[in-house]
């Protein structure tokens, strides 16, 4: 089950990532894009503050399965804030740079 659920949840987090995130230009020079995306990703960032959120509510190992879910509960809105405030600064104009 801990497979299943993890195959998944890894589908989800992807594809609105990919929706969201990867839409919103952050630089103007596609190469530092990609250098900046490749050296530091913000899904790394939004990784990290999950687990650890997840962390302080979940005993690890004690349910695989519910882990995964937990998880994912907390990165989809993560990005999904990210994502909104990536567009709110795109919209104002502070982002490109």
């Amino acid at each position: 089950m801990y497979k299943l659920f993890s195959k998944i949840s890894y589908a989800i987090r992807f594809y609105i990532c990919f929706i969201t995130i990867e839409a919103v230009p952050i630089f103007k020079s596609n190469l530092v894009g990609l250098i900046f995306g490749q050296v530091f990703p913000m899904y790394v960032i939004l990784m990290l503050i999950s687990y650890t959120t997840v962390s302080l509510i979940y005993e690890r190992g004690s349910a695989p399965a519910l882990g995964v879910i937990l998880y994912a509960v907390v990165y989809i809105p993560l990005a999904l804030l990210l994502w909104g405030i990536l567009s709110l600064l795109t919209f104002i104009g502070i982002l490109p740079f």
